[in-house]
């Protein structure tokens, strides 16, 4: 989760943005868990607008993102931002993410994630097992997008 502090508002840039959009000029994370950082740029009259956001769980980036193609949103890049004390690595690390893989379980219907970095590398997200991926759909492949 972000967490902003009213210390931080911009009320000025606040009433640029428009209805229902604030601006902070930090933001803190709660917890210590992955969270993803995508690029994007929107079609507009004149071109195309440039954008990241942020988002703090897999399940808020893909239902924002899902339908992106449809919409003409060409997603430039995403980025895994994560700790992985296991790989014996202090701090956080950003991964350029290639594929993000999906399975369900069927006894809970809980989804297991498997993130496939550019660079050829897997993390398992509430899934171990980064080699089997036999019961795992591709849900989202990023593509190289020219600016």
């Amino acid at each position: 989760m972000f967490i902003t502090n009213e210390l931080t508002h911009q009320p000025f840039l606040s009433k640029l943005l428009g209805q229902g959009e604030e601006a902070w000029s930090s933001i803190r994370l709660s917890t210590q868990t992955e969270w993803f950082y995508i690029s994007y740029r929107v079609p507009v009259e004149d071109g195309y607008l440039l954008e990241t956001v942020m988002f703090t769980t897999i399940t808020h980036f893909l239902d924002a993102f899902m339908g992106h193609k449809e919409l003409g949103v060409d997603i430039l890049e995403i980025y895994l931002v994560s700790q992985r004390p296991y790989e014996k690595i202090e701090g956080w690390r950003m991964e350029a993410l290639a594929k993000i893989w999906r399975s369900k379980n069927p006894a809970t219907g809980a989804f297991a994630y498997i993130y496939e970095m550019a660079c050829g590398k897997r993390y398992g997200i509430f899934s171990s097992n980064t080699e089997d991926m036999t019961d795992y759909k591709l849900i989202m492949e990023i593509t190289e997008v020219s600016v």
